[in-house]
């Protein structure tokens, strides 16, 4: 598999010399580096090809892959959001979002961005499966913030019942006095 990925770089390498102003070699030598794991230089491929073809939705699918993997999750969201823009009815633009947005834990938009690729009909299973990870999250957080809220408003509860032992104490000893 290396000895392939090997050939596909002089492939490539071949092809950007050939036609160096080529947006669609530099977002294929981007998917190639970003498989080989050197993630800095494939988002310079895809900075490359957004250069030269900024309408090419799959270099900022790619570049937000890749800034995902270095855990720049806001700027993946960035990059992907343009990828939509560029075209709307894109289910994996939506299905990486909704990762990067899982990763953020912001599991109420990953959800809405989950349903629209369900919706575009993505044909990734995946997409169901990450989309109940933040279901089950969002309802394990609300069920925190739940718990946060009842034991809250239990201490408020003693709080108050020892304020006013203290104030009947002090009352009892102002009378004594």
């Amino acid at each position: 598999n290396l000895n392939k990925m090997n050939e596909a770089r002089k492939l490539i390498e071949k092809a950007m010399e050939i036609d160096k102003l080529n947006p669609e070699v530099y977002i294929y030598r981007g998917n190639l580096l970003l498989k080989l794991g050197e993630l800095d230089a494939a988002v310079n491929s895809y900075d490359a090809a957004i250069a030269l073809g900024p309408t090419k939705y799959r270099a900022y699918v790619g570049k937000g892959n890749a800034l995902e993997k270095l855990d720049k999750n806001d700027e993946a969201i960035t990059n992907y959001d343009k990828a939509i823009e560029l075209k709307i009815n894109n289910p994996v633009a939506y299905y990486y979002k909704g990762n990067a947005l899982q990763q953020l834990k912001q599991h109420s938009d990953a959800i809405k961005s989950y349903d629209l690729a369900i919706a575009l009909k993505s044909d990734n299973p995946d997409v169901p499966v990450r989309r109940e990870i933040s279901v089950k999250y969002l309802k394990e957080a609300e069920e925190e913030i739940m718990r946060n809220h009842a034991e809250k408003e239990a201490l408020a509860r003693q709080a108050e019942i020892e304020a006013r032992k203290f104030e009947a104490k002090e009352r009892k000893l102002a009378r004594k006095k």
